[in-house]
């Protein structure tokens, strides 16, 4: 058997259960079959080909074990104090798309030309929103898939690298935008799932009142470990410097809005706006506890949260070190 450590590209799906395919969730690049095609191949030189004579209409992850490599230029960057930030927040698909056109055909080697202008209004750091592969090439991106993938719309793992390592270059953080509250419908454990025992990753519908998408069901220990996992990596391989994490209204336990719960449809009644916003020890405790994980990777790391609830849950947040959004 061929070694995996051979610098070629190794493409994977899985079958579950002998009928259903579903790609890796914890696949580093991903294959869509019905989207790839459209990304123009100055964005992806050399994209990998789909496998269509072998298989159809499943995400396929590609395992290449140099795919990833990169010299970075910056080893061990240091930015400024959390309180000291001053973020310019940036949709890679605008920021350097055609002016005056919805193209939305921006790319991140455009916005890394853009680099030193950033560095000229005074920014030191740059919040990217969401860049993990999501469905379709013309997103906000708050519609994800593959938490581990980034999005091959906006270029190459290498060119989201040396966007990365430009901004520590000149002396500016890196912050992703993570959307842990809802993913689209290619999600390997949606589609594993949502027929035989749903309520293990996903809820039939929402508890709260701010939902889009599929609702993960945040209960669920093996969420806790993808999301850590996540950013675990993106800390390690990317070397980005912090997080914004979306909705975190949304993050509580399901049981903690004190909504009506039917199990047999695995649905809840409707969300009430008011217990939404009501302060929420569960939601607390599970951004708490994110943090507590990835300071173990990274100490300094920057923790920002899209909570907008009450004084007292944001309190206890900021007591923690983390920022309100």
């Amino acid at each position: 058997m061929a070694s995996l450590a051979d610098g070629k590209d190794h493409m994977y799906y899985y079958i579950v259960d002998g009928s259903t395919q579903v790609g890796d969730p914890y696949g580093r690049l991903i294959l869509d079959p019905w989207n790839d095609g459209l990304i123009p191949s100055d964005v992806f030189p050399d994209t990998p080909a789909y496998p269509s004579a072998k298989i159809a209409n499943v995400p396929v992850a590609v395992y290449n074990s140099a795919r990833e490599d990169y010299d970075w230029n910056v080893t061990s960057f240091k930015g400024v104090k959390q309180s000291d930030l001053i973020i310019y927040e940036l949709l890679l698909r605008d920021f350097t798309g055609t002016e005056g056109q919805a193209k939305g055909d921006g790319t991140v080697a455009k916005a890394m030309e853009k680099l030193d202008y950033l560095k000229e209004l005074g920014v030191n750091a740059i919040e990217l929103l969401p860049i993990t592969e999501f469905s379709g090439n013309n997103s906000w991106g708050y519609n994800p898939n593959f938490y581990f993938a980034p999005d091959k719309a906006y270029g190459t793992p290498e060119a989201y690298k040396a966007f990365i390592d430009g901004a520590h270059e000149r002396g500016m953080a890196v912050i992703l935008d993570m959307v842990f509250n809802q993913s689209d419908s290619q999600h390997p454990w949606y589609n594993m799932y949502r027929q035989t025992a749903p309520e293990r990753f996903f809820n039939g519908s929402a508890p709260h009142s701010y939902n889009v998408f599929n609702d993960w069901n945040q209960d669920y220990k093996l969420m806790f470990r993808q999301w850590c996992d996540a950013l675990d990596y993106w800390l390690t391989e990317y070397k980005v410097d912090g997080f914004r994490f979306d909705l975190v209204k949304g993050l509580g336990d399901s049981d903690s809005y004190g909504i009506a719960y039917d199990a047999a449809t695995n649905t809840y009644a409707t969300p009430n706006e008011t217990a939404t916003n009501e302060y929420n020890a569960t939601r607390v405790a599970r951004m708490k506890a994110l943090r507590d994980h990835i300071i173990l990777t990274r100490p300094d790391v920057y923790f920002i949260n899209e909570d907008l609830a009450g004084a007292q849950e944001e309190t206890e947040m900021a007591e923690d070190g983390e920022i309100n959004w």
